[in-house]
């Protein structure tokens, strides 16, 4: 009776240390996953916020830099007017130096009309913008409305006009960002670049490749919501649709890594700048964020796979 009771309570003692050694590694390795899911999601969310922080950081960028450029235009128009002045006053040839003046190529993104009241008879036409037939106050008043540089001068029996097109203002603003976005670099491969809507229908030709570090050579060319990445997804057509919709958006697809021909997917964010019709996007490859990950999670399967062991073994002498 004896011996048959010992076998019995060895059998439970075997049995629950087995059933405590399996609950106790499934927890361990619950425990891991969760830690590892976490972790991955912690920091997916960081790169998120680096990529929505850095992209809106470059849009407040280029909102700076046409500041900084309408008010050096603005001062610009303030010398040209002081030096049409000096030279009105200089002498009876003053429409003469004044015509000449504009005529200067240093002065030559300057638009200027100049006019006799009383005749209405053109005198100067820098650029040869003057419609025929058009009253020369009237052509200033339509060049006011594309103009937000410029000024109109009194100049005895004389009417002049001097101004600079928002769209040169603006091409000077484009080309200061392009060149700070090359010349700018990033992390995990990361880079801003630039596509401009020509269409927000979308189609064949809805947007131009305006600004790309990783295809330099291809700046220029149409896009099309048709084109598919290598797992058949439309990424144009996603990012028009969502800007359309919500002026911004994230998405993923699958494109080539900077300096590389290795395809992966790729986590992008990208915001509408609708006064250039300028997306302006930024993305980080997943799978340089799972290096982060591993990093992260590497020394916690470490400390997992040296207490394992030590709890193995410790619940065995326990049995024993």
């Amino acid at each position: 009776m004896k011996q048959k009771n010992w076998i019995v309570s060895t059998a439970l003692v075997l049995l629950s240390t087995i059933l405590l050694l399996v609950m106790s590694l499934l927890t361990l390795m619950r425990v891991e996953r969760v830690y590892t899911t976490n972790t991955a999601q912690s920091i997916e969310q960081l790169k998120r916020r680096f990529l929505y922080d850095t992209v809106n950081n470059q849009i407040k960028r280029i909102d700076t830099q046409r500041e900084l450029a309408q008010q050096y235009f603005l001062t610009e128009l303030e010398r040209t007017i002081y030096m049409v002045d000096h030279l009105y006053e200089s002498g009876s040839e003053h429409i003469d130096q004044i015509i000449s003046y504009f005529a200067n190529e240093s002065n030559a993104l300057w638009t200027a009309i100049l006019w006799e009241k009383n005749t209405g008879h053109v005198l100067l036409d820098s650029h040869g913008v003057f419609q025929m037939g058009v009253v020369p106050v009237e052509m200033a008043g339509y060049l006011s409305q594309a103009y937000t540089i410029y000024a109109l001068k009194s100049l005895g029996p004389y009417t002049l006009f001097v101004g600079i097109p928002q769209d040169f203002v603006d091409e000077q603003v484009k080309e200061h960002i392009a060149k700070e976005i090359y010349d700018s670099t990033y992390s995990e491969n990361s880079y801003i670049w630039v596509n401009e809507v020509l269409n927000y229908e979308g189609g064949d030709d809805y947007a131009i490749r305006r600004i790309h570090p990783n295809l330099r050579d291809t700046v220029g060319t149409k896009l099309s919501t048709n084109m598919t990445d290598v797992k058949g997804t439309t990424p144009y057509k996603t990012e028009l649709e969502g800007v359309k919709q919500h002026g911004e958006l994230f998405f993923t697809y699958y494109f080539k890594k900077m300096g590389s021909e290795t395809i992966s997917e790729k986590l992008t964010y990208a915001k509408l700048y609708k006064d250039f019709d300028w997306i302006v996007a930024m993305g980080i490859h997943l799978d340089d964020l799972m290096e982060y990950i591993d990093e992260t999670t590497g020394q916690s399967t470490r400390i997992v796979k040296q207490i394992t062991p030590v709890f193995i073994i410790s619940i065995l002498v326990l049995f024993v």
